[in-house]
Order: structure tokens, then C-alpha cells, then sequence
């Protein structure tokens, strides 16, 4: 195999192969200049969202005329994700009420990360709040927003604002300060935040008093990929300029993904930020066949010191330690010993660990994601013989 490069630069460059800006026209195979409207999130030119010609710019779209997100009252746009945040006017139970406000064009507040719930919250003064997590199954707690985690204190990947993700999140204590009913022996079914650093989450009861205050959380719409001759290219908002993507869905032995990756100038992805890895897993979401699971930059070695194995990422950062990335395993996850030495992430809908890695089950082909350096020019476009 040889990796072929497109050498498109900028805005409205003409290429026979990958389009860094635009996707290609179908009869010429050349790009047209950035246009917002054409469906394309064109990050470079300053685009946050772009729902298409077709698409109509109702109530429930946050994508203005200029391909801008507007979030309206109450609300703000963290330039991390472009996800825009509003503080909805009524308390309510959770489910309907929350749900129901939130369902025009989006969902009741979900977190990933510290980054996330820190900007979110001390942004707000609006007391509890939902968060977007229910059980399932008699277990805490599942995501009401698909391709995203939940949380559980088995979960090394999942997030809660707590001072122990090892243990489960601590009841509900009353305006009187009396914790629930059986408090201390069950817990509530759903999950409340404050506004207050060092308030932390806790169990919550979902229907009845007391009402709680709803955020809604909208993400952009449109498309951050584009169809190359070698797969999928793809920009993120959360690493733009910094690095960029490629999927192949040629279901592959992890060692080859490996190498195909490095031949083209990159590594199997690397997550950095739980933002990486649901910003990506949104736009593969978006393909006509979807992957289900895909290799990652994650492995195990031999630690030549302690002659113990340990996890790894192809980066060279130890998935464990105070300088390791942000834990990216399910639930109960890695596996000692595992079925590969190679982790991959898979979705499961309604799993406590949805897209999050694992090692327990034995995969011998899968589709990968590479990485590579910089804003996109010059991305590995092709695989050719």
C-alpha cells in the first residue's frame, strides 16, 4: 500500500482527491467555494453550524442565516464543542417535563467532562438542575442523549462532578436537611447539579416535589466530514487546526491498522479530552452505515521496569497517572486479562459505557480512525496498491 495526498490549499482549491473545505462535486470532482448553507460545518472559513438549503432555520435550530450559532435567553455557546446551553424559563419533573422543553432541536444538559460542567454551571445561577441520567435496568445511570456515557462508580470513562467517581453519588438531602426515604440504602433514579463549586451531584427523586430547573442543550447542526478516496475525512471544532481524521470502514486486524496509519503520516486516534472522542463519534453517527466499533490508539505493552503489562497510548502517555489523558474505559473496563491487547470503543444504546473503550471482547477486524497533524491540508486521501 502507498498513501496518495490531495494537495488542495484553502477555500475553493479544485482536487481529483480528498476536499479539506467542501465535499466534491459528484460530475467534476472539484470543490465549490465555502457556502454557507450548502450542509457543510466549513470550521477553517469560521462556519459553527450549517443545517443545508433544505434544512429551513425553525425554532428549534440554534444555526442562524450566517452559519452562526445563536442560543437566545438564558443561554451561551461554549466555543469547545459550538453546543449552545439555555436555561429554560419552568422547573420541572424530568420526564416530561424537562424532556419536553428541551425537545425542540435538543436534550436535557448532558456532561463529559469537568471543562464541560464547569462552564455550563458557574455560568448559571439556577440552583439544582437536571442532568440528562436515568437508570436502566435497576442500575445508575444511563444517558438520555444517544452516543454518549452515563455514569456508574464501576465506569473509569464516565463522568460526575464528584469527589469520588468510585463510589455511587450521595442522596438527596431535602430543604430541611432530612436525606430521602432509604437514602442511605437505595437510590433515587435520576441525577441533580448546582451551580456552586463544590456542590456536588446527587440522587435525585424524578417526579414530584421539588420541581427542579431544566438547561437544554442544542448542538450544531450539519456535516464535519467529507468523503475521501481513502474513507472519511474529518475536522473536529474541539482540535481544529491542530489535528484531523480519517475513518476507513475496511474492517482491519489491529496491527495493520496500525501500520496503515503510520504510513500515512499519523497514529491510530488518540483521545485527549472526552470532547474528542464524542465530537467524532457524532460525526460517524452521521454516515449512512455508522460503525458500531473501531480500533483506537490505545494498547498494551510490556513495561520493561516492572515486567508488568500496562496500557498505553500511541502518543507515548500512559493511560494511567497524574499526566495520563482522561480515562477513556467502559464499564468495568480494561479487562485483566483481556480479549485484545488493542482497545476499541462501541456503541451500545442505552449502555452506561455508550462509545466508551474496551478490551473484553475477542475482535480480530475492525474499522479504524487515524490522526494526523494539522489543520487538514494535505491529508492522506488514498490507499492505492
Amino acid at each position: 500500500m502507498a498513501w496518495l495526498y490531495c494537495s488542495a490549499v484553502g477555500a475553493g482549491a479544485s482536487t481529483t482527491g480528498c476536499v479539506p473545505d467542501l465535499p466534491p462535486d459528484g460530475a467534476t470532482g472539484t470543490a465549490s467555494a465555502a457556502i454557507c448553507g450548502d450542509g457543510y460545518v466549513d470550521l477553517a472559513a469560521g462556519e459553527q453550524c450549517d443545517p443545508g438549503a433544505n434544512a429551513g432555520w425553525g425554532a428549534g435550530n440554534v444555526c442562524n442565516a450566517k452559519c452562526q450559532v445563536e442560543c437566545g435567553d438564558g443561554g451561551f455557546v461554549w466555543p469547545v464543542n459550538n453546543h449552545c446551553y439555555q436555561v429554560m424559563s419552568n422547573a420541572s419533573d424530568l420526564d416530561p417535563g424537562a424532556v419536553s422543553q428541551c425537545n425542540n432541536g435538543g436534550h436535557v444538559v448532558t456532561f463529559g467532562s469537568e471543562a464541560e460542567f464547569g462552564a455550563v454551571a458557574w455560568a448559571n445561577d439556577v440552583g439544582p438542575f437536571w442532568v440528562g441520567l436515568t437508570t436502566a435496568a435497576s442500575r445508575p445511570y444511563v444517558s438520555e442523549e444517544s452516543f454518549e456515557p452515563g455514569w456508574s462508580a464501576t465506569c473509569p470513562g464516565c463522568y460526575a462532578y464528584t469527589p469520588d467517581p468510585t463510589v455511587p453519588l450521595r442522596p438527596w438531602v431535602g430543604a430541611w436537611g432530612d436525606a430521602g426515604e432509604d437514602a442511605a440504602a437505595s437510590y433515587e433514579q435520576c441525577v441533580a447539579a448546582y451551580s456552586s463549586p463544590g456542590t456536588y451531584w446527587c440522587q435525585y427523586p424524578c417526579y414530584g416535589l421539588p420541581s427542579t430547573r431544566v438547561v437544554c442543550e442544542r448542538e450544531p447542526i450539519g456535516e464535519q466530514y467529507t468523503q475521501c478516496d481513502a474513507g472519511v475525512c474529518v475536522n473536529l471544532v474541539v482540535t481544529q487546526g491542530r489535528k484531523h481524521y480519517l475513518y476507513i470502514d475496511t474492517p482491519t486486524a489491529p496491527e495493520e491498522a496500525e501500520a496503515q496509519c503510520t504510513l500515512g503520516g499519523g497514529m491510530l486516534v488518540v483521545f485527549e479530552s472526552p470532547e474528542e472522542r464524542e465530537q467524532l463519534w457524532k460525526q460517524l453517527r452521521m454516515l449512512t452505515e455508522p460503525p458500531a466499533r473501531f480500533w483506537i490508539g490505545l494498547h498494551q505493552m510490556l513495561n520493561q521496569t516492572t515486567g508488568m503489562a500496562e496500557w498505553v497510548w500511541d502518543d507515548g502517555i500512559s493511560a494511567e497517572g497524574s499526566t495520563a489523558h482522561p480515562s477513556e474505559w467502559g464499564d468495568n473496563e480494561p479487562s485483566e486479562p483481556g480479549a485484545t491487547s488493542r482497545a476499541y470503543v462501541r456503541h451500545i444504546p442505552q449502555g452506561i459505557d455508550d462509545t466508551l473503550a474496551r478490551n473484553d471482547e475477542a475482535e480480530d477486524l475492525l474499522p479504524f480512525v487515524c490522526q494526523f497533524p494539522g489543520p487538514g491540508v494535505d491529508t492522506p486521501s488514498a490507499l492505492a496498491p
